[in-house]
């Protein structure tokens, strides 16, 4: 019976470990040198590590470079079991992974597939080498490089996290993260923790820092099953996320310092302008619908009360294609979306501009202005400097509150390069004051008018 055995590589995160891998699977190969097959998903980031060390499987190899996590990847080990089953229908297939949520859904997936924790299938392949079988050379152990960065201490793991947890918008249960993608994703990020990581003591000091913010009730977790916890940072925990900057020497009972407001306050205030006006989506959700109306509205005009029921699918279906935002409920957000079209003046209908009137509903929209996005953030950015309390020094809340993207991947310098050109383009209604603080002096002139709803005009003092 031919064996198969797909080897999930795509939760490890740095080199070490590789080439024990490797070797396991040739010893494997070499008992059963006619009945064995391999296929290898590989994270892009360890292809060349891996192929510098690939050389005693290649016969029996196939090797698929693979990014995708979680229900992702899930759909497509399941895709590959199909066509392994397909062209060996009795073939037994081992899946071989770090990652517990594929563990798990292999457990109980039957068929003859079986499920394998990637430790354990080494430790077994380790010393199966018959005595007829020479010893063979697998290369020589990956070399990584050698770092001299210190491991953080506790309470600064558990400053990051919170930091980081707040910056993505994990504040409550029904936003929270997966707590098996946090470490990668800081580790990713700050340049700090990725020189840290290889220190021997790195992943235990982390645990203990992140189960010490859980029993202090800075962090929240939900364990609904084993390797699916979730987490999510408790919005009055700030005492750890707030730096020392502006407290009491120890010792010294005379000086006396306000306490410093919660790190993202400014962005919710900015963000909650625009929930109360009901135009606000995130980022990703947002250019996701504007991809979408684009593509409805190409293939003909459509009113807006049919718009709106044919979005969310649409939408859904480029948000999987890209794998972002694939459990975001559009249909929830449409409304502020479409709102946010009309109020910003960015729909066209046979007559020009569409308008947000009584026969809105009904009028064909025929495609979105050029440069729509442009237009609808200088609406929302209009929106929040209405107040005329914004500083020039608020431009990293002002990103934080419409802009962020919770993609680590995306640059916060992007964002604030974005922040300025949009408050160029409203030169002609606000001004700059000697104390740097935006004023905002009239309404649009060249688009959008303000939707119905009392925004404070009070002046900063």
């Amino acid at each position: 019976m031919t064996s198969h055995f797909i080897l999930d590589l795509t939760s490890h995160r740095r080199g070490f470990g590789v080439q024990p891998i490797i070797d396991a699977a040739a010893r494997r190969a070499q008992i059963n040198r006619d009945s064995t097959k391999l296929l290898w998903l590989i994270p892009s980031h360890l292809t060349g590590v891996f192929n510098a060390i690939h050389r005693t499987t290649k016969h029996i190899s196939d090797i698929l470079t693979c990014d995708t996590m979680g229900e992702a990847l899930w759909g497509l080990i399941q895709a590959k079991i199909g066509d392994i089953k397909s062209t060996v229908p009795d073939s037994e297939i081992g899946v071989i992974t770090w990652d517990p949520f594929i563990h798990d859904k292999i457990r109980v997936y039957g068929q003859q597939v079986i499920a394998i924790k990637m430790v354990d299938w080494i430790n077994e392949n380790r010393f199966s080498r018959p005595p007829s079988i020479p010893r063979t050379s697998f290369g020589p152990p990956l070399q990584l490089p050698q770092t001299q960065q210190a491991v953080p201490s506790i309470d600064r793991l558990q400053e990051i996290t919170l930091n980081y947890l707040k910056s993505a918008g994990a504040t409550s249960r029904q936003r929270a993260i997966l707590r098996s993608r946090l470490r990668p994703a800081l580790e990713r990020t700050l340049p700090e923790l990725g020189a840290a990581s290889a220190a021997p003591m790195y992943a235990a000091t982390f645990k203990m820092a992140l189960d010490s913010a859980i029993n202090t009730n800075l962090i929240s977790e939900d364990r609904p099953s084993s390797g699916n916890e979730r987490i999510w940072a408790i919005e009055s925990a700030s005492a750890v996320a707030d730096t020392a900057e502006g407290t009491a020497p120890a010792g010294d009972q005379t000086a006396t310092a306000a306490p410093k407001p919660p790190t993202y306050e400014r962005s919710a205030q900015f963000r909650k302008r625009l929930t109360d006006l009901g135009i606000f989506c995130e980022k990703r959700e947002r250019d996701i619908l504007l991809t979408a109306t684009n593509q409805l509205l190409e293939a003909g005009p459509m009113a807006i009360s049919k718009l709106r029921r044919e979005l969310p699918k649409t939408a859904k279906e480029i948000a999987n294609q890209r794998n972002h935002c694939s459990n975001v409920d559009f249909t929830r957000i449409v409304g502020f979306f479409i709102k946010l079209l009309l109020v910003s003046d960015s729909l066209t209908c046979d007559s020009g501009i569409m308008k947000r009137d009584a026969s809105a509903e009904a009028t064909p929209a025929t495609g979105l202005v050029e440069n729509a996005i442009d237009r609808v953030e200088t609406y929302l950015m209009e929106q929040i400097l209405k107040a005329s309390d914004v500083k020039d020094r608020e431009h990293w809340q002002l990103a934080f509150a419409f802009l962020r993207e919770f993609d680590q991947s995306a640059l916060i310098d992007d964002k604030l390069d974005r922040i300025a050109v949009l408050i160029d383009r409203l030169k002609d209604r606000v001004s700059f004051n000697e104390e740097g603080l935006y004023e905002y002096i009239g309404e649009s002139r060249t688009g959008g008018r303000p939707v119905q709803a009392t925004v404070r005009m009070a002046l900063a003092k």
